[in-house]
């Protein structure tokens, strides 16, 4: 199955803003997973959250690999020597212009047509080239060629040994923290990246902080952020502000009834089920859970 279209228009125009906000999506769905307690009474909050998380990291992962693939083109034009150019073959890039050089490359891998599988092997080439092709200063080199190779790996099913899915998970958390030879490599296609770097920095630390989730609500979308409300008003039993919560509805006549025992306090509850990013462990607890 072929890539969807990079998100925010033609060449990812935009898209370093979408990503910036996706990765703010991405971290607080996994604290609404994560600090959703498992006692029966949160049975479908749990399955709702773990949902949207699938849905969405998915998506991301997907974005993540198809940007991967238009950036390594890009810098593939710096590729000049005759030994970059024999490994490229006639996938090699002419173009020096940045842009230029994306719609040439895009040319050659079509990664909105061609199945994952050629997709990958693309990759493996560009990898090549970035290790062996005489790449010299700031250009291509082993960090390069470390995000092909995880482009190839998602493709291909190669990342995980269950080659029937792409591995989205484990794509998001080795490539969030992926980094060229002079910057974050998700940052050739536009977007806040100092907000960026706060963000990855905030879901590597998060422990809970009520002031870290604020600011990723900041940067989430606007889905994401009512998800987020409806969410802490069932789990947490905080109200919803003003300008999302539902209008009140007329109070009904009350009955007597005897109240149950409520569950422990959420608010606790979370502090014991805290999202850590040591590294790349993470991704594990999220297999887990779902």
């Amino acid at each position: 199955m072929a890539l969807p279209k990079l998100a925010a228009g033609a060449h990812g125009v935009g898209w370093g803003n979408w990503f910036v906000s996706a990765v703010a999506d991405y971290y607080l769905r996994q604290i609404m997973v994560l600090a959703t307690p498992t006692s029966k009474r949160y049975e479908k909050t749990q399955k709702w959250t773990r949902a949207k998380l699938a849905a969405h990291t998915q998506e991301l992962a997907d974005q993540m690999a198809h940007y991967l693939i238009i950036a390594c083109g890009g810098e593939l034009r710096h590729g000049k020597t005759a030994k970059c150019r024999k490994i490229l073959g006639a996938i090699a890039v002419e173009e020096q212009d940045r842009a230029a050089a994306w719609s040439e490359w895009e040319k050659h891998v079509r990664p909105e047509e061609q199945e994952d599988e050629k997709l990958a092997e693309i990759m493996r080439i560009a990898a090549e080239a970035f290790r062996r092709g005489g790449f010299r200063g700031s250009f291509g080199g082993p960090l390069w060629a470390r995000g092909a190779d995880y482009a190839a790996a998602y493709l291909d099913g190669t990342m995980h040994p269950d080659r029937r899915a792409r591995p989205a998970t484990l794509m998001v958390e080795f490539c969030l923290n992926l980094h060229h030879n002079t910057g974050i490599i998700f940052n050739k296609m536009g977007g806040d990246m100092a907000t960026l770097g706060v963000l990855l920095g905030a879901g590597h630390d998060y422990n809970g902080e009520e002031s870290i989730e604020q600011m990723m609500l900041a940067s989430a979308t606007p889905p994401c952020v009512m998800d987020w409300h409806e969410w802490a008003v069932e789990v947490r039993g905080v109200s919803a502000p003003a300008s999302i919560a539902p209008e009140p509805k007329p109070a009904a006549a009350a009955k007597p009834t005897s109240k149950p025992e409520p569950d422990a306090n959420p608010l606790k509850v979370a502090k014991k089920k805290t999202l850590t990013m040591e590294g790349n462990d993470s991704w594990q607890d999220i297999l887990k859970s779902l």
